[in-house]
């Protein structure tokens, strides 16, 4: 069966790995105490075993500037000797250390070194204090929680709640050892999550005929499409169960039931690919669900980004995709901190040039769902989908290429409309960042125009056919202003050079019209218009 290799794209070997020496690793750890240095983790990461001679460690020292090019956060300035430094070192537990190198855009240098001076002061200061065990510190937030209750002054439950949520769920859940029960409190509003944990497990629902026939339509849908279930806990009464009649007497009249299909955890590998160009942009978690005609797969991409669906119909044996994307996640954020925007600007040029993305998913050694199989031809709208993603991030990269370069401050994402010609003006701009663009020959794009009598005169030569050694121009399309950063001290000059000209009178104009020789030339520069005396 043919396999896809998953080799991270942005790995390099431009020069070995300048990993730490020993007594530095023993430094970092030894200087939290062991401790991981997240803030919101601080998990213990070393223990000894059973055979005294042996110790258990979870924790990592890891670069806070990469060990080698292509890694995350990688200081093309450092030395050797700087990479394998203290300096350049944080001790974390392994789960943390993949998170900051997974989406490494929101974990930037200042931020990780915050992490490691807080631990370091929060070693030293708790030297010598007791460290209470995690049920000590349920059974204090559960007392404060009756204290404030009783009146205790508030200010003392803060950081406490989420301690307080799951005491709860403990409780809730010895009412039925049946399931298990999560709850989570979001923007005031309640849901409280309940998986069954047995087989063949049994509540009795009571409803009216109405809400009974509602109901059992929901139900058939869902067997088939995977739609959840909901209906108003006020129309229904639940028994055998105390968890389920305790949680919905708790809702009242605006609480809402709702039933998902049973779903199982798959690994989703995601991929831009135009013709034989396949760039492995990541793995991410998914669900898949049985259904009675059919598989259903849902996973989220790119820190939600992008849902993916797809559904495959077992009568038809045909697999159906579907992908949204939203930009809600990135609404405030600085351009420089979107989440996983490097590897979604990894895949816009795919995307602009007709390519599209693909789902790879591998159930066991002998079944595998492989979009490098499908050898259909995409509909239109799902190509201009996919460029309309290319579009977007091509916009939000020459934002930052432009405002670095200019040092300008860092753009907030945020909702935005430009025009094809501001689209192109932005590229442009972007592109002259790097230096002006030079076109030679008969490579140099011909143009007309059109000129008064009056400004036609003022021309060095005239006639219905001549050579102008140079003429310049200034687009008309202005550069847009874009997530409230503008540009309008910039301007996109053409100069050509060794044109040959043909002009055609009228009344009251005269047409020009510019066509390349083989000694023709063009410069584009950009303009920075503050520069000016």
């Amino acid at each position: 069966m043919f396999k896809v290799s998953k080799d991270d794209p942005y790995k390099m070997n431009s020069h070995p790995r300048h990993d730490f020496l020993k007594s530095t690793i023993t430094t970092l750890r030894e200087n939290v105490a062991g401790l991981c240095s997240n803030p919101d983790c601080r998990v213990l990461t070393v223990a000894s075993v059973s055979d005294k001679d042996k110790t258990l460690n979870l924790g990592v020292a890891a670069h806070i500037c990469a060990a080698a090019p292509g890694g995350p956060r990688y200081n093309p300035d450092q030395t050797k000797d700087e990479r394998r430094a203290y300096e350049n070192g944080i001790w974390l537990c392994s789960t943390c250390s993949r998170l900051i190198d997974d989406d490494s855009a929101s974990y930037p240098v200042a931020l990780l070194n915050s992490w490691k001076s807080q631990t370091i002061e929060y070693v030293r200061s708790n030297v010598g204090k007791q460290m209470l065990p995690k049920e000590e510190i349920e059974t204090r937030a559960i007392s404060e929680t009756l204290n404030y209750v009783g009146g205790r002054d508030p200010a003392s439950l803060f950081n406490k709640g989420a301690m307080a949520v799951k005491h709860f769920d403990k409780h809730l859940s010895q009412l039925d050892n049946r399931f298990s029960v999560q709850t989570n409190v979001i923007n005031g509003n309640t849901q409280t999550l309940i998986t069954p944990i047995a087989e063949n497990v049994s509540v009795k629902v009571t409803m009216d005929h109405q809400t009974g026939r509602f109901f059992d339509s929901q139900l058939k849908e869902m067997r088939t499409s995977g739609k959840p279930v909901t209906i108003p806990t006020s129309s229904i009464s639940f028994s055998g169960s105390k968890l389920f009649e305790a949680v919905t007497d708790g809702l009242g009249e605006s609480g809402e039931l709702r039933i998902e299909p049973h779903a199982t955890k798959i690994k989703l590998s995601l991929y831009a690919i135009l013709n034989d160009k396949h760039l492995y942009l990541g793995e991410f978690n998914g669900k898949q669900y049985i259904l009675e005609n059919g598989l259903k797969f849902t996973a989220y991409a790119f820190n939600k980004f992008l849902k993916i669906t797809m559904f495959y119909d077992a009568d038809r044996g045909a697999l159906q995709y579907n992908f949204v994307a939203s930009v809600k996640q990135w609404d405030d954020k600085s351009l420089n901190k979107i989440p996983y925007f490097k590897r979604l600007l990894s895949a816009k040029d795919i995307l602009l040039n007709g390519g599209i993305l693909g789902v790879s998913i591998e159930f066991d050694e002998e079944h595998e769902l492989n979009p490098f199989d499908e050898e259909k031809t995409p509909p239109l709208e799902t190509k201009r989908f996919f460029a309309s993603i290319g579009e977007l991030v091509h916009v939000v990269d020459c934002v930052k290429k432009l405002s670095s370069h200019f040092k300008l401050p860092e753009p907030i994402f945020g909702d935005f409309k430009i025009s094809h010609d501001e689209f192109e003006a932005l590229t442009t701009a972007s592109q002259l960042t790097e230096g002006d663009i030079h076109t030679n020959g008969t490579d140099v794009s011909s143009f007309d125009f059109s000129l008064s009598n009056e400004n036609y005169q003022q021309l060095p030569e005239q006639g219905s056919e001549f050579l102008l050694e140079r003429v310049s121009f200034i687009e008309n399309s202005p550069i847009p202003t874009v997530f409230g950063t503008s540009f309008d001290f910039l301007k996109i000059e053409h100069t050509y050079f060794n044109m040959n000209v043909k002009t055609e009178k009228h009344e009251e104009s005269v047409s020009v019209y510019l066509e390349p020789t083989d000694q023709s030339s063009c410069v584009v520069s950009l303009l920075d218009e503050r520069n000016k005396n």
